[in-house]
């Protein structure tokens, strides 16, 4: 165990905290990148002229679909973990998940079995 290692283990007691807490800021940061494509997208092709084909309930739930997936992937599709990284509970992820219809088949499918 390195000196940092130890520091850390003794400030916050595990380095388990640690690891969430890394998970949790690579999630910001892919929501922060997200939500700028976004912008500059609305704002380069309408030139976000409200109230002229802008849906911001639309632009919402497409930005929570691919946060929702981003979490998926770090929790390796384990749904319990991608709630307890997006902070909500599990039977809410689960309803997302059925409602924007996202799937572990695609998944599962690239998966190759290490025997």
């Amino acid at each position: 165990m390195s000196l940092k290692e130890r520091i850390d283990f003794e400030e916050n007691g595990s380095s388990v905290g640690q690891e969430n807490n890394l998970l949790k800021v690579d999630i910001l940061n892919k929501m922060n990148e997200l939500v700028l494509v976004e912008i500059n997208k609305v704002v380069e092709e309408n030139g976000l002229k409200l109230g002229d084909g802008f849906n911001l309930g639309q632009h919402l739930a497409e930005y929570e679909k691919s946060i929702i997936q981003h979490a998926l992937e770090l929790a390796r599709h384990n749904q319990f973990i991608a709630s307890q990284l997006l902070g909500i509970k599990y039977t809410t992820l689960n309803n997302k998940i059925k409602r924007y219809q996202l799937s572990n088949r695609d998944w599962l499918s690239n998966m190759n079995p290490t025997f």
